[in-house]
């Protein structure tokens, strides 16, 4: 599952700054349901609870964001 990030200001223009993935799959005893983050600037990956293991974070530093469209969806009209 993904979740955008935005400011107020940002989303009433329908732009956003980043977005969260979640693992829709994990239960409830898993402590961290999240795989990665991406807001500006950062983005941070948990690839042990990418792979049911311990977290373990790895942070990689981004340049120059921008906030960017919001996502409408991927069905295209036939």
């Amino acid at each position: 599952m993904v979740c955008e990030i935005s400011k107020a200001e940002a989303y009433s223009k329908h732009e956003v700054y980043g977005e969260i993935l979640w693992d829709a799959t994990r239960n409830a005893r898993e402590p961290n349901g999240w795989i990665a983050l991406h807001y500006p600037e950062v983005l941070i990956v948990d690839t042990g609870s990418a792979l049911n293991q311990q977290q373990k974070l790895f942070k990689f530093k981004l340049e120059n964001s921008t906030p960017y469209t919001v996502y409408k969806n991927n069905l295209q009209q036939i």
